[in-house]
Order: C-alpha cells, then sequence, then structure tokens
C-alpha cells in the first residue's frame, strides 16, 4: 500500500471526486484508511500512477506563495473561495 507524503487537494475529476495526498501521522490513521478501502469508500493509488507536477507549475506555486506572503490582504477564507466556485460552476 503506498500513501503519499504531502496533505494536498489535487484536482477535482470530472466524475466528481476529489484525489487528496495525504500524510500518515498517527498509527490508528492507517487503520482507518485501510477500513475505508474496504468497504470501496477511498481507492489508494499507487505512486506509478500519481503523475509528476511540471517544474513550471512548481515554478508558479513558488511565485504565488511569495506574493500571497507579501499581500495578505489578497487571501479569501476557504467559505469565501468554495462559493465562488459553486457559483462559477453553475
Amino acid at each position: 500500500m503506498v500513501f503519499y507524503k504531502n496533505i494536498v487537494t489535487l484536482y477535482k475529476l470530472a466524475q466528481g471526486k476529489i484525489t487528496y495526498h495525504i500524510r500518515i501521522k498517527k498509527d490508528y490513521a492507517t487503520a482507518v484508511i485501510e477500513e475505508l478501502r474496504k468497504n470501496d469508500a477511498v481507492e489508494i493509488v499507487a505512486e506509478e500512477d500519481a503523475f509528476d507536477v511540471p517544474e513550471w507549475q512548481k515554478s508558479e506555486v513558488r511565485k504565488r506563495i511569495e506574493k500571497y506572503k507579501n499581500h495578505t490582504e489578497l487571501l479569501i477564507d476557504e467559505d469565501t473561495f468554495f462559493k465562488m466556485l459553486s457559483a462559477e460552476q453553475s
């Protein structure tokens, strides 16, 4: 079984599923995830099935991180973001 090393929401798939990379921090979490897998609630994606993030995208993310560190007034909270996203998709 392969688990990812970072907690990051990657992308929303067309089927309405969300893929996460997770870091297991407590032993009991592995058991919880295994139980979810057994009940077909989650799918464990092997690392070779994952995609590599291109360098241009990593560079862009680093630029944005710096931008938001220096201009915190541009940040929005999570609830606002999801409301805007829902409105965009409607």
